[in-house]
């Protein structure tokens, strides 16, 4: 009976490590800059103004963007520079990123 049990035990482990993690799989939106920061201000990263912001966006899809309050648009790139939806001048920014299943908020600011 005790090697009934271990081998039972063994089958449901050997199960449950197959089992693929959602939060490893999903794919999320990234925002590549072309020039490192050059501080951090409360825990947001600082960029020049020559740099430039590009959002890959890395499934399919229509995904919204919110940048500050003003920029609420619709895309289907997968690939898109920041400037070309709202002109990246000294300041704060606060880019939102809705999907079909995740919402991702990135902040930065450019001096």
């Amino acid at each position: 009976m005790p090697k009934v049990i271990l081998i039972l035990a063994f089958a449901f482990s050997g199960l449950l490590a197959r089992e693929e993690d959602p939060i490893k799989t999903k794919k999320l939106p990234v925002i590549n800059f072309s020039q490192t920061a050059i501080d951090f201000e409360s825990g947001q990263p600082v960029f020049s103004r020559q740099t430039m912001a590009t959002l890959n966006v890395q499934r399919p899809g229509s995904v919204r963007v919110i940048i500050n309050d003003a920029v609420d648009t619709t895309v289907n790139k997968k690939e898109i520079e920041l400037s070309s939806l709202v002109e990246l001048s000294e300041g704060t920014y606060t880019v939102l990123i809705q999907g079909k299943d995740y919402q991702e908020t990135f902040g930065f600011t450019i001096r």
